[in-house]
């Protein structure tokens, strides 16, 4: 503040800190307080303000496809799993085909870490044959889901 600018209201700008790190429950309050110097008002209290800050991140994972199609003679199709933000430990993410007879998935896992939680890893749908005329139309829909622990 100057002579000229006294009683005009000045603006601070808080900004959070993003920090990748996906939890719900995290909600952090700041004090604010503020010191004056000068022009009679070195030795005035100043009056502060609490600001809370709450978590921009949700955990959830990213896959590369939504859907695909793989034949019944062992033709294979890759996509990638990813984890949307930053871990507090280790996740594990196990994918699970609804129909092994038609369609398996591998590896059985993948996990996770604080070192490669960004990077997508790769899981491989393959069509397995079995002999059977399913439909008029010779197709099955499996349906692979993913949980994830840790």
């Amino acid at each position: 503040f100057t002579t000229a600018n006294w009683n005009t209201a000045q603006t601070f700008t808080v900004t959070g800190v993003n920090d990748d790190i996906a939890n719900p429950n995290d909600k952090r309050t700041v004090r604010i307080s503020h010191t004056a110097s000068g022009g009679g008002y070195g030795n005035l209290p100043a009056s502060g303000f609490v600001v809370t800050v709450t978590d921009d991140d949700q955990a959830s994972l990213l896959l590369s496809k939504s859907e695909g199609v793989v034949t019944e003679n062992g033709e294979t199709l890759n996509y990638t799993v990813k984890l949307s933000s930053q871990p507090t430990g280790d996740v594990t993410v196990t994918p699970t085909s609804e129909d092994t007879s038609a369609a398996t998935v591998s590896p059985a896992s993948l996990t996770f870490t604080a070192a490669n939680w960004s990077f997508a890893q790769t899981f491989t749908v393959t069509g397995v044959n079995d002999d059977i005329v399913n439909n008029p139309h010779g197709v099955r829909a499996v349906i692979i889901s993913h949980t994830a622990s840790g």
